[in-house]
């Protein structure tokens, strides 16, 4: 099965540079859809497994979290009453 052709709905990406646990479960998740798409075609009624992308999608979620929730703001009066942050 040639994953490098995959249709939109078998591309899983991961966000941070470096992370190899991301591209590893993203790699299992794409290779998992394709997997699902084949059984599709074939008609024999065979049930689709997300046990890839659902590792794949628990750790994009964390990583997100982690992402958004590193994030400093720092907001100071504006002296109209309102707050101006960066």
């Amino acid at each position: 099965m040639d994953i490098s052709n995959a249709p939109l709905e078998c591309k899983f990406r991961s966000y941070k540079f470096g992370d190899d646990k991301g591209k590893l479960l993203a790699d299992n998740a794409k290779a998992e859809c394709m997997r699902n798409i084949e059984r599709k075609k074939d008609g024999r009624g065979q049930e689709a497994s997300l046990e890839a992308y659902n590792f794949w999608k628990d750790h994009s979620q964390m990583t997100a979290a982690k992402r958004s929730s590193s994030k400093t703001v720092n907001c100071v009066p504006n002296g109209f009453g309102g707050m101006r942050c960066n």
